[in-house]
């Protein structure tokens, strides 16, 4: 399911913002983008998010700003930097202005660093829960559309599935016309075990009452897992391989119904991809 979250918070010495996106997943794929001092909280803020979301790619951007005026470099190192140089520019026999040994020495001087301090972590950890809270409630209308979306579907198949019925009627009654027909030709009564036998044996054979059974009873779990709370996307794609495999064999059982056939399986191949954007 795709949706995005924002989250921002500070304190007297640090500011944080924290933007969680995600979208379509069979599984929970996480990915954190953040300064590398912050890498030993990811683990925290990895479970903290999996209490709140099942499925789906997520990247998770972190920057964190100091409020306080860094110097831009350890001066101590600075003034060592220089002490050195201008001893081994002595015994090398080194001619060096002041400057190229100022130069040198700032090279070798290393900026600071954050470091992850409790209050470094409390700040992101508070942004990181806005961003969340963000997150899933975006992710929660987007559901609420997807909802919408797959009961219209299951609507259509079930509208199509009066279609089949009708048509199935109409089916059986030129099977027995054909073999009625058949048995004029050949002289048989209508009334013989032979030709009604052949009738019950083509009923039975093209008989798709329990497909549709079965369909309605998959249309009806549908309806109750969309009003389910919780993690229902795999439940609903399990449902729609079902519904798929009982218009297949409506289909081979019955060639004429084609039309319906593909019509039918459009809406549950829809069903099935939305599966996919939902927890």
């Amino acid at each position: 399911m795709t949706g995005f979250g924002k989250g921002e918070f500070e304190d007297e010495n640090w500011k944080a913002v924290v933007v969680i996106k995600s979208v379509n997943g069979k599984g929970l794929d996480i990915h954190l983008k953040a300064p590398s001092f912050l890498i030993p909280l990811e683990p925290s803020l990895r479970d903290m998010l999996k209490e709140k979301i099942k499925r789906g790619s997520v990247t998770i951007s972190i920057d964190i700003d100091s409020k306080q005026v860094l110097t831009p470099l350890n001066i101590q190192k600075l003034i060592l930097g220089v002490e050195t140089i201008r001893v081994m520019a002595e015994e090398l026999e080194l001619h060096l202005s002041h400057d190229q040994v100022f130069e040198f020495a700032w090279r070798l001087a290393e900026k600071q660093k954050m470091e992850l301090d409790e209050s470094v972590q409390n700040v992101i950890i508070q942004a990181f829960r806005k961003a969340m809270d963000s997150l899933v409630e975006s992710r929660s209308i987007e559901g609420s559309y997807l909802a919408s979306d797959i009961r219209g579907r299951a609507e259509k198949i079930r509208s199509l599935l009066e279609k089949v019925k009708q048509n199935r009627e109409k089916y059986n009654e030129e099977i027995k016309r054909k073999i009625l027909e058949r048995a004029e030709e050949l002289k048989l009564d209508k009334e013989s075990p032979l030709v009604l036998n052949e009738i019950v044996f083509l009923l039975q054979r093209y008989d798709i009452q329990e497909e549709i059974t079965r369909l309605e009873s998959h249309l009806k779990e549908l309806n109750k897992l969309i009003d389910t709370e919780g993690e229902i996307g795999r439940k609903i794609e399990f449902l729609a391989q079902e519904m798929y495999r009982e218009v297949n064999t409506i289909g081979s059982k019955i060639p004429d119904l084609g039309k319906i056939v593909v019509d039918l399986k459009t809406e549950i191949d829809r069903i099935k991809q939305q599966s996919a954007n939902i927890e």
